[in-house]
């Protein structure tokens, strides 16, 4: 079964951040265009975040700071990328959650102190968990973000954890890598024998198939090449996917559920994902279009778009 990213994180999973909050850095973007859903606060503000974006972070929390709106600082941002998060897409992220009461860290990602993220939020409206999703939208690749949630909904997170306090979640995010999902790039032209593809405004493919026999051995071509780290076989790949059998009739379609995660090469037995090493090698942003012969059944095509890896 392919497993599904969460759009924000149901439990504590995203990542972390460094430096001191309310740095000037962060002004460099131009994100006017882009309206924040939360805003600086009283607590956001206050807490201090010292070391650069893939570096364990050292936080100090003030104490005695209480809020009744979540809130959101851009502590910091380093890198060179004019790309800001939008709604829908999808950010690959390091995060550190600290309990605001106690100082205690209530999560910590994986891979915390490197620029190897362990997570991925999808910023969708009305799913996951609104702090969070509202918190990291018009960030950027670089930015170090504290977002601190308000009690009622920091409740449940802090029962996760085993935590009592009653106050607000802190969350120190490192944004790796954002993917705006709609953007579509100029796409090549594919080998003779492949189906046409096209895209929608939205970034949505189709498939046209041609009038062949349906393939006898995997082939794999690239449409769209693209600008993001080199997939390897122990990454986790987050992906767009649109199966078809060779009559054209419909057998996975991400578009309409959201992207999922297709795990590494070692989990394909696990995972049922037949194409999974097709992508490895291939970079991130990349559009890749796999026919794939079916010891059972029929033939099929799938279009999968790489949103992220790690």
């Amino acid at each position: 079964m392919r497993r599904h990213i969460l759009p924000a994180t149901a439990a504590l999973a995203l990542l972390l951040v460094g430096a001191t909050t309310g740095c000037s850095s962060a002004l460099q973007l131009d994100r006017t265009d882009c309206g924040p859903a939360l805003h600086e606060g009283s607590l956001s503000n206050s807490v201090k975040v010292e070391g650069k974006a893939g570096s364990v972070p050292k936080v100090t929390v003030p104490k005695g700071v209480s809020i009744d709106d979540s809130q959101r600082t851009i502590a910091s941002h380093t890198g060179d990328s004019t790309t800001v998060a939008r709604d829908g897409a999808l950010l690959s992220i390091n995060m550190q959650a600290i309990d605001a009461e106690t100082g205690q860290t209530v999560h910590q990602s994986q891979r915390m102190g490197t620029e190897n993220p362990s997570e991925f939020v999808l910023l969708k409206k009305g799913s996951g968990i609104p702090a969070l999703t509202d918190g990291l939208r018009c960030t950027a690749p670089g930015d170090r973000v504290v977002v601190a949630m308000e009690p009622k909904e920091s409740a449940q997170l802090l029962e996760q954890s085993g935590a009592k306090s009653g106050g607000s979640v802190v969350f120190i995010v490192d944004v790796l890598a954002v993917r705006n999902t709609g953007n579509v790039a100029s796409p090549g032209t594919l080998p003779s024998g492949f189906p046409a593809v096209t895209n929608l405004d939205s970034g949505r493919p189709g498939i046209v198939l041609p009038p062949q026999a349906a393939p006898k051995s995997t082939k794999v071509a690239t449409r769209i090449e693209g600008d993001g780290l080199r997939v390897t076989a122990d990454n986790n790949v987050i992906a767009q996917v649109l199966t078809v059998d060779w009559d054209g009739q419909e057998q996975n379609n991400t578009w309409t559920t959201g992207p999922v995660g297709l795990g590494n090469e070692a989990q394909m037995s696990q995972s049922g994902v037949t194409f999974r090493k097709e992508l490895t090698g291939l970079r991130v942003g990349s559009q890749v279009v796999i026919m794939e012969p079916q010891a059972s059944g029929k033939a099929t095509v799938s279009v999968v778009d790489i949103l992220a890896a790690g």
